[in-house]
């Protein structure tokens, strides 16, 4: 007897949390949904406006700037350096006195 009615509450048991989670299941997401959509559409509603005034000043802006760039940039010509095989000794020779000669005069200056 004692064996049986244990069964019969554990039945019971798994039962109800079967339906309990059941309602929760289905309570959650309407509730969500009641709570979050009024708040959702009011600010949709109130700055409807102004993100549609954000879109149209973005795409207003890309359009400007597209335009200038194209306006600056149609005489400008595509040139690729070449690179040569050799190096001029009297070149180097000036870049090499040019480059480190200011530099030791800055650390004179503001020492």
């Amino acid at each position: 007897m004692c064996r049986s009615a244990s069964i019969v509450v554990v039945v019971i048991v798994v039962i109800v949390a079967m339906i309990v989670i059941m309602v929760m299941m289905v309570v959650i997401p309407i509730m969500i949904m009641v709570l979050v959509v009024p708040v959702l559409a009011r600010f949709l509603v109130a700055h409807l406006v102004l993100m549609f005034l954000m879109l149209t000043h973005f795409v207003a802006e890309v359009f400007f700037t597209l335009m200038l760039v194209k306006l600056l940039t149609r005489c400008v010509h595509v040139v690729i350096p070449t690179i040569r095989h050799e190096v001029d000794r009297a070149s180097a020779g000036v870049v090499f006195g040019a480059v480190p000669g200011p530099m030791s005069l800055v650390t004179r200056w503001h020492v």
